[in-house]
């Protein structure tokens, strides 16, 4: 097996081994929200998201990126780990600390004493955080996944268990606190027995590792503050019980694009730091990468905007209904940010970060002027319109990266994703159809037949349209050949498990 070949294994397999962690990881969390959502109120998600917003701006602005700097770096030393772990408990137990006071001053301000205690209580996790195995990235490194399968699943069970019990038992906000404080608790432990490393305080290594983060650390700011700023706005001037319905909404709606792209993300930045040295070579794995994503990710995002009124009333009951808008906007939105999500990896892989830095500087500029008017304008949803405005424009931004590192022009990126476009708007055309003249009934079992009859609609059309137009464009290379490629792969395992003893290769 060639040295391109030998690369290419090893992504699809860190890729399945990631997306079988993501399905298990969200397959959990989506199965305790569910039941939380059922026991709690929104008014309570609404709390904790407030709590998580301040909690992940904290964060950022102490974040180094020191992982993504073990993995950029060409050949890191026992120095090199011992100073990403010594920074990481300094900067945990500074931060915690910080964080904890922070709900002092921040309580009084909404209107809630009770995000004291919760936030003394989620600076637990900033501490445990930091204490984690440095040493553990290098298994993303050198594209081994299976390690951190285990480490992420194990970590979620803890956390579901925790939290549904205390939910079943108690009916408390408390129940999303205690089960994420009891995952990174679990989540620290396990780090150390993923691969074994023993800790020393000293930090010799800081130039090295922060000469790469720098820009990342920027980015990560400014990105935490995009992101987390609708969450104080309608926390503060709308309500906890609509920032619940957001909270909400925003997770349903991310979940197919971030389950999809997700695996093949986490495995490009190390697998693309392996071909700098060859730019024809790093286009053309882009691309080849990059269709592959959209031509699932596409129609995945769309599809849940499409059924989300129905899934919603099914499976987290009407009092969520004003989580319906949210999931048809945003999950549209993340759906078509699939044809450059790629951008990230790829100034990570050509060192250019400060691409990165100056796309969340521009993203930053544009979102928040945007949300605050939408505030202003229409409420709750002139918010929701105003982050699918930022969020189109951030799909120019993320091209113009991938521009710049691969020289390749917006024309030939989006070519690379036509037939998945085509194909998914025949889908959505199909869908309306026949959720237009399906009867809308609003028992579980109407609820049930719907969604299905959209689903399998919606499913078929796409298939059949992409099938179509790959055979009218001549079978080109793209993401139908990976696909057939992959499941050919699959077939000739399967052929050789069933081999009888004594069978031999001459015999095919």
């Amino acid at each position: 097996m060639s040295t391109r070949e030998s690369a290419r294994a090893k992504v699809a397999r860190g890729a399945t081994w990631l997306a079988a962690a993501r399905f298990a990881v969200n397959g959990l969390g989506f199965l305790s929200s569910l039941i939380l959502a059922r026991v709690l109120v929104p008014a309570d998600f609404g709390l904790v998201a407030l709590a998580m917003s301040f909690l992940a701006i904290t964060n950022s602005l102490t974040d180094l990126s020191l992982s993504a700097a073990l993995i950029s770096h060409p050949a890191p030393v026992s120095a090199h780990y011992d100073t990403a772990w010594s920074l990481g408990l300094c900067r945990g137990l500074l931060v915690a600390a910080a964080f904890a006071a922070l709900g002092w001053i921040v309580a009084p301000l909404f209107g809630d004493p009770r995000l004291v205690d919760v936030m003394l209580v989620l600076s637990l996790t900033i501490i445990l955080s930091g204490m984690s195995n440095p040493r553990a990235i290098m298994l993303t490194k050198d594209l081994i996944f299976w390690q951190q399968f285990m480490l992420q699943v194990s970590q979620k069970i803890v956390g579901f268990v925790i939290s549904v019990v205390i939910a079943l038992t108690y009916r408390s906000y408390w129940a999303l606190i205690l089960g994420a404080l009891a995952g990174q608790f679990a989540g620290t432990i396990l780090s150390y027995f993923v691969l074994p490393y023993r800790p020393r305080l000293r930090f010799s290594g800081f130039p090295e590792l922060f000469s790469f983060s720098s820009w990342m650390s920027l980015s990560a700011v400014l990105n935490t503050f995009n992101w987390r700023l609708d969450h104080f706005l309608i926390g503060g001037y709308v309500g906890q019980a609509d920032l619940g319905y957001y909270t909400m909404g925003d997770t349903i709606a991310s979940l197919p694009t971030r389950e999809t792209t997700t695996p093949l993300v986490s495995t490009m930045f190390p697998a693309l730091s392996r071909l700098t040295h060859s730019p024809e070579r790093l286009a053309y794995a882009y691309v080849r990468a990059q269709s592959l994503i959209v031509a699932i990710a596409l129609p995945a995002g769309v599809g849940m905007a499409l059924i989300s009124e129905p899934l919603v009333r099914l499976v987290l009951g009407q009092k969520w209904a004003p989580s319906i808008l949210v999931v048809q906007a945003l999950g549209s939105v993340f759906a078509l940010q699939s044809m450059a999500v790629l951008a990230q990896p790829v100034a990570m892989a050509t060192n250019q970060t400060r691409l990165l830095f100056i796309r969340a500087l521009q993203g930053f500029l544009i979102r928040v002027p945007l949300v605050l008017f939408g505030l202003w304008y229409a409420g709750f949803a002139g918010v929701i319109y105003s982050r699918c405005i930022s969020g189109l424009i951030g799909i120019g931004q993320n091209m113009q990266i991938v521009k710049a590192a691969c020289n390749l022009t917006f024309r030939a990126q989006i070519a690379t994703s036509m037939r998945s476009v085509l194909s998914t708007a025949a889908m959505a055309v199909v869908v309306a159809i026949v959720n237009r003249y399906m009867a809308q009934g609003k028992e579980t079992l109407e609820l049930i037949f719907l969604i299905a009859s959209m689903v399998l609609a919606g499913a078929s059309s796409y298939a059949f349209t992409h099938c179509m137009l790959w055979l009218a464009q001549g079978r080109p290379e793209g993401p139908e050949t990976e696909i057939l490629s992959a499941l050919s792969t699959l077939a000739w395992r399967i052929r050789r498990e069933r081999r009888p003893l004594g069978w031999s290769s001459e015999q095919e």
